[in-house]
Order: structure tokens, then C-alpha cells, then sequence
């Protein structure tokens, strides 16, 4: 399904960024790449609802005071709205429903990773300020 995707970079009280490793399934989009926790919209769902809804599933934490940061195509059709949300959770204490592992990165050091999808890295290069104020 391709349209609109709501998205969050969760950050935690040391400036450092959470991402899951994909699955490395050949039919998804960007297998086997690192990716922000989000997902697509269901039919008539808001964007804050469908974040708050997709985290949820993902990692089960219910996020809070989600600061839009902006948007950007993701090459396979989606319209990716990116939001900003502060967390304190450790990974031992989340449970990843899809992907293979979750990790905190710096910036700086995530942007220097080869298995990050070009949109997404041009995103976060772009707004690295904002992300990081």
C-alpha cells in the first residue's frame, strides 16, 4: 500500500537517536536497512493517531508531545511525515514486533552507516539542527 506514512525519531535523554534493522525479505521496501519506527495511515486516520498507533505495535510505548519536523518521498511512492519524540526507554526494556534488532545511534554516527536509504539519510542530514535542538 503506498500514500502517506506517519514516522518518529525517538530520541532519549542521552541525544541518541532509535532505529530497527529491517527484515531482509526481498519483497519489502529497503530490506535490510536501518529505518525510523513508523508506518502508513489507515483509511481515514489522522497522522498522530497512525504514530501513536504504529509505535505502539512496534516497540510498545505509547509516545507523548510528538513535534512535527517535516516530510520527504521515500522513492517507492509514500509521502513520509516525520515527527520528533523525546523517550527515556532502554532497548532491554522494548519489544521489537518487526525488524530484526533495535539500536540507539548518535547522528552522526547513523548518518555514516552504508545501510540507510537514501531518503531518509538526506532527511536527517537536512534537519539535523531541528532533530538535535
Amino acid at each position: 500500500m503506498k500514500g502517506k506514512v506517519a514516522a518518529a525519531v525517538l530520541i532519549n535523554n542521552q541525544g541518541k537517536l532509535l532505529f530497527y534493522l529491517r527484515d531482509n525479505k526481498p519483497n519489502i521496501p529497503y530490506p535490510n536497512t536501518w529505518a525510523l519506527m513508523g508506518g502508513h495511515l489507515k483509511r481515514g486516520e489522522e497522522v498522530l493517531d497512525a504514530l501513536k498507533r504504529e509505535i505502539f505495535e512496534e516497540i510498545g510505548i505509547e509516545i507523548k508531545n510528538p513535534i512535527f519536523l517535516g516530510n520527504f518521498d521515500d522513492l517507492v511512492g509514500n509521502d513520509v511525515i516525520i515527527y520528533k519524540v523525546k523517550i527515556c526507554e532502554k532497548i532491554k526494556d522494548l519489544e521489537l514486533t518487526e525488524g530484526k534488532k533495535l539500536e540507539y545511534f548518535d547522528l552522526d554516527e547513523f548518518l555514516n552507516l552504508e545501510n540507510v536509504p537514501r531518503p531518509l539519510k538526506g532527511f536527517l542530514e537536512k534537519n539535523k539542527t531541528s532533530i538535535l535542538g
